[in-house]
């Protein structure tokens, strides 16, 4: 069984970094290959799509701008407005809504400050590690195979989340991985009736899409519960699928140590935070080992046993982590392990699908018991059947001798009779004329004296 890590990052997007060839072959982590790059989706200009992305809510835009404009001529003309309307005060927006936006800004109001607001999002997803790559626990084909669903997965999960571009980098050394770009857009509500009917909030279309805050799969508990992480468990269970049909297990990517650098729990001992982590991952082993043995066409008793061993070891460490002491988040509370209840559910699932097993076996048991006697009988009838054709292919070979014997006969008085006719006697009959006269004629004597 191959177990491998899957990671799903959140990071800023470079279209040139991961489309563009020449630009690449300028980096120093970058080993140019012909192939190197395996773009997922056709490639185009991602300023291309996004003005067409926006076009028809631009349009809306401006002829709402446009009724406005007009509605005001109509309340002057008609003596309810004392100044002209102005066209510069219902401007059109430009149709280059690239360029009008890509060095937007937004203030920060956590870091007490203004960051740029991308015009677009990127997702990196990664399979495996280096070690992995290289000693070929997973090739490219199957990294590609796996990607490519994952990302058609994306599309039909997400539609406020539009795929630009999806490109697989084979020309770096190190773990195999995708970078999947997309653009937020959502529809407004009538409430929120400012500027384009559409919003860019990667939050709200979060929620659009239907995603309510979660705790992350491989984060364990360790942070709180935040919509992103509703989109990320899901890409998890789709990357797991995608694997099994290439013969690989997930096992969520975990960090094996703790980073102090990195540390976004308080007041949580580091061996507390370990055994979270250590628990995460035996938990996903012991899920792919049952997994495996459900997956069999034919389970030994063996099987069996390493199977409910799993599940049994499965229930006891959920029981651990639900002991363990709880992280506390940067307002004192703590932090609830809402994952825990995903936990339980895999497990239960888990279960019942071993009972069902065992249910299976012990039918097939009581049948083999009822269908004994038969079995018995059939045996019996198979004996006599052979029999039965032993005795009748050796009829056959009886026949077969005999038949060989008259063809022998038959061809012996043939060759006789051509002798008898030719010798000729005196009166220049053949013998074997005379030979049927004479037996013609004791014939008939033989019938006269009846």
């Amino acid at each position: 069984m191959k177990e491998l890590s899957v990671t799903i990052t959140f990071g800023m997007g470079n279209e040139a970094h991961n489309h563009d060839l020449e630009y690449r072959e300028t980096l120093e982590h970058v080993h140019a290959r012909e192939d190197g790059v395996v773009e997922l989706l056709p490639y185009r200009p991602y300023r291309d799509q996004i003005n067409e992305l926006m076009r028809p809510y631009i349009d809306e835009y401006n002829a709402e701008r446009d009724r406005r404009l007009q509605a005001a001529w109509d309340r002057y003309n008609a003596g309810e407005l004392k100044t002209k309307p102005r066209k510069r005060d219902y401007k059109h927006m430009d149709y280059d809504y690239y360029s009008q936006h890509e060095n937007d800004e937004y203030y920060n109001q956590k870091e007490k400050r203004k960051e740029p607001l991308p015009i677009f999002r990127s997702i990196i997803l990664g399979i495996g590690d280096k070690a992995d790559r290289k000693k070929g626990r997973i090739t490219e084909a199957q990294a590609i195979k796996i990607f490519r669903e994952a990302v058609a997965d994306f599309q039909k999960d997400n539609p406020a989340l539009h795929v630009l571009g999806a490109a697989v980098h084979l020309d770096e050394v190190g773990f195999y991985h995708c970078h999947l770009d997309f653009k937020p857009l959502y529809d407004k509500t009538a409430a929120d009736s400012r500027g384009l009917s559409a919003g860019i909030s990667f939050e709200e279309a979060l929620e659009q899409c239907g995603y309510s805050p979660e705790q992350s799969i491989i984060n364990g508990r360790d942070k709180a519960p935040i919509r992103f992480n509703g989109l990320r468990n899901k890409m998890y269970r789709n990357m797991e699928r995608a694997m099994a049909g290439e013969g690989l297990r997930l096992q969520y990517g975990v960090s094996a140590q703790k980073e102090p650098g990195k540390d976004s729990s308080h007041n949580q001992a580091l061996e507390d935070w370990q055994a979270i982590q250590d628990a995460a991952r035996d938990l996903q082993h012991q899920k792919n080992v049952a997994l495996e043995v459900i997956s069999l066409d034919e389970v030994s008793p063996e099987d069996l046993k390493r199977a409910t061993a799993a599940v049994q070891r499965m229930a006891n460490t959920l029981q651990e982590v639900a002991d363990s002491p709880r992280t506390i988040d940067r307002k004192g509370y703590k932090v609830s392990f809402r994952l825990f209840d995903q936990l339980q559910t895999m497990l239960r699932s888990l279960q019942k699908a071993m009972a069902y097993l065992v249910h299976q076996i012990d039918a097939l048991k009581e049948k083999l018991e009822y269908y004994r006697p038969f079995e018995q009988r059939a045996q019996k009838a198979e004996a006599e059947a052979a029999q039965l054709r032993r005795e009748r292919f050796s009829s056959a070979e009886a026949r077969s001798r005999l038949e060989n014997e008259n063809r022998r006969l038959q061809r012996e008085n043939d060759a006789q009779r051509r002798f008898m006719e030719t010798v000729k006697e005196r009166e220049g009959r053949s013998m074997l004329d005379a030979y049927e006269a004479r037996k013609a004629a004791q014939k008939r004597s033989q019938e006269w004296s009846r």
